[in-house]
């Protein structure tokens, strides 16, 4: 029997909605329950300001503003007992629906400039935010299971890297970091160079902000036979990388931090590529505590060679422990209420 209804409110960014997603499937695991999702936009002169008002000060008819903001037509929708929500585009969205339904809202980060009244739960990767009203520690969710995925090859040595097959997953030019030609070209080289030096077996895979002209890269090397696989986001779209979740390690470009956790969930070694234009974040936490249990490494790519990537490497641990454990003891409490014997 279906004991609870989980709308899942998404926009169009993966990094958000993986985690909405993973957040859901866990819930599921564990509670019967029905998954419906609603994508967002908000329209063309709906900006986060006009939104913040109408929460504010227009709150009396959540329906009617929904339409008005994103064109959500609530009639067609089933009533949700919990909304779950990630990235500001849906805030608004996810407060006015739980408004109109009476539902619980569950939102995956840290939402500011918002009545936290208007929250059941933010699931907070941040510890010195867990405190905050209506807030509590988690890691951040995704649609990584590590129990499904085989083991890793140990890389304990250069010589384990023979054979070694490695993910490199591509970001871009995000709010915090920037990217100059002359780093993206230096990740191409020192994928070939490292491939050379140590038998790595590459696979690259790029997303949503990887600059169509470095993609346009690593296609040639793949058409060379320099990648084992190619991954190409223009054509795949979201979830195509899934699969190199399974590689022995993954490498992964430090603007992502929800590709960060993703790899740290499936328990491989992880090294985060940092270009030189970084802004200090909130995000820089999260990855602190990640490198503090030695899973993860953080190199500068203006330092990037195959020997300082093999001793950094070989030096690592996956992270053995349930991240989904820490994730299902946030938010628990908000859906034991539904369970039914």
């Amino acid at each position: 029997m279906i004991s609870l209804r989980l709308l899942i409110v998404r926009d169009r960014k993966p990094g958000h909605f993986h985690q909405t997603e993973g957040l859901a499937r866990l819930i599921a695991e564990r509670v019967p329950a029905e998954i419906d999702r609603l994508p967002v936009k908000p329209r063309r002169l709906a900006h986060s300001f006009v939104r913040r008002m109408a929460l504010k000060h227009f709150a009396k008819d959540p329906a009617w503003w929904l339409g008005l903001l994103y064109g959500v037509d609530v009639a067609g929708l089933a009533r949700p007992d919990v909304v779950l929500a990630s990235g500001r585009p849906t805030i608004a969205a996810g407060i006015f629906l739980a408004r109109h339904f009476g539902a619980d809202l569950v939102y995956t980060g840290r939402a500011t400039g918002y009545d936290r009244a208007d929250f059941t739960r933010m699931l907070v990767p941040f510890p010195r935010y867990a405190a905050e009203p209506q807030s509590t520690y988690s890691p951040i969710p995704c649609t990584v299971e590590p129990d499904r995925l085989p083991s890793p090859k140990p890389l304990k040595n250069n010589e384990d890297l023979a054979g070694a097959r490695i993910a490199l997953l591509l970001g871009g030019k995000s709010h915090g970091h920037r990217f100059r030609d002359d780093e993206w070209q230096a990740v191409v080289r020192f994928v070939e160079a490292s491939a050379a030096a140590f038998g790595i077996r590459w696979s690259v895979s790029t997303s949503r902000r990887t600059p169509p002209a470095v993609a346009d890269l690593f296609a040639g090397q793949a058409a060379r036979g320099v990648l084992e696989t190619f991954v190409d986001y223009r054509q795949g779209g979201a979830g195509s990388a899934a699969a190199l979740f399974a590689l022995d390690a993954i490498v992964v470009t430090e603007d992502s931090l929800s590709m960060i956790t993703e790899a740290v969930t499936a328990r491989r070694p992880v090294i985060a590529l940092k270009p030189d234009k970084v802004e200090a974040s909130m995000n820089d936490e999260a990855v602190a505590m990640m490198y503090a249990r030695g899973a993860v490494s953080v190199l500068p790519l203006a330092s990037l060679t195959p020997d300082l990537f093999a001793r950094e490497l070989t030096r690592l641990t996956p992270d053995s422990h349930d991240i989904r454990a820490e994730i299902w003891s946030a938010i628990e409490p908000v859906v034991a209420k539904y369970r039914r014997s």
